[in-house]
């Protein structure tokens, strides 16, 4: 549904794009001066003026470069406001009459004798079904695990922040998945946390930086941040990252607020 959402909202910002320039080129127009330009045979430009119910015909000099571009603006603007209101009213339409695509919300609508239907797949392309991501086995890292620490609800990771992390989004009862594969292209990452966007129906991603202070490691992790953007995980979009020093742990405060800007 992200897709749902993002297509909605480009159009909604189309149409004020198209909009400002309505406006801009309406009022624009009011003040330029009226007439139509004809030529004849010779090539004289004319300009032809209704007024009264009557017609006048006036040739345009070489000092009149400046009333002559007046009456080419006039007549482009002119297309361009036609042209423009036309798209105006196809995107006020379409914001009008959209409808979010949501197979849970049409479940719901449902009695209750047609619930928990299996083996049809009625998501769009790459909406996430979540019960089924819940429910599918992964690839973990296959690095070993050192020094474990636990979640309330026993899952193991590598380090305490890494726990807290965990516990956190246990207990907001949003579904993720810990050191898990992805697939870049023909090479596999294990982001820290894999996170299904329940709302939204998309996966985001939570790295976690443990030594800010190390100059290596920031160096290796940046240049991991580089590689997630050539393949669409993009910083402050489906890519979010905490981080820690040796001066400044991890903090439960500071994991809510990235929370909550996550799903914001």
């Amino acid at each position: 549904m992200d897709r749902q959402r993002y297509l909605h909202g480009k159009i909604q910002e189309e149409l004020e794009r198209c909009q400002h320039l309505y406006r801009k080129l309406s009022i624009e127009y009011k003040f330029l001066p009226t007439g139509t330009l004809v030529t004849d045979s010779n090539e004289n430009i004319y300009r032809y003026i209704k007024e009264n119910n009557k017609q006048y015909k006036i040739m345009l000099r070489k000092n009149d470069r400046k009333l002559l571009q007046q009456l080419k603006k006039r007549r482009y603007i002119s297309k361009c406001l036609k042209v423009l209101k036309l798209r105006i009213n196809v995107l006020e339409a379409f914001l009008k009459k959209d409808i979010l695509y949501d197979p849970k919300a049409i479940e719901k609508q449902l009695p209750k004798q047609y619930n928990g239907l299996k083996g049809i797949d009625i998501f769009l392309h790459g909406d996430i079904n979540e019960e089924e991501w819940i429910s599918v086995p992964y690839k973990t890292n296959p690095f070993p695990i050192k020094k474990p620490h636990y979640t309330p609800q026993g899952l193991c990771t590598r380090s305490k922040s890494e726990a807290m992390i965990a516990t956190r989004l246990e207990e907001r009862n949003v579904p993720f998945r810990y050191d898990a594969e992805v697939l870049l292209t023909n090479k596999s990452v294990y982001p820290d946390f894999t996170i299904l966007d329940k709302k939204r129906r998309r996966l985001i991603f939570l790295e976690h930086l443990g030594k800010v202070g190390d100059e290596k490691y920031m160096i290796r992790n940046l240049k991991k941040l580089e590689e997630y953007a050539e393949h669409g995980i993009v910083l402050g979009e489906n890519l979010f990252i905490t981080y820690e020093s040796d001066n400044r742990p991890l903090s439960i405060k500071a994991i809510d607020e990235k929370l909550n800007e996550m799903f914001s």
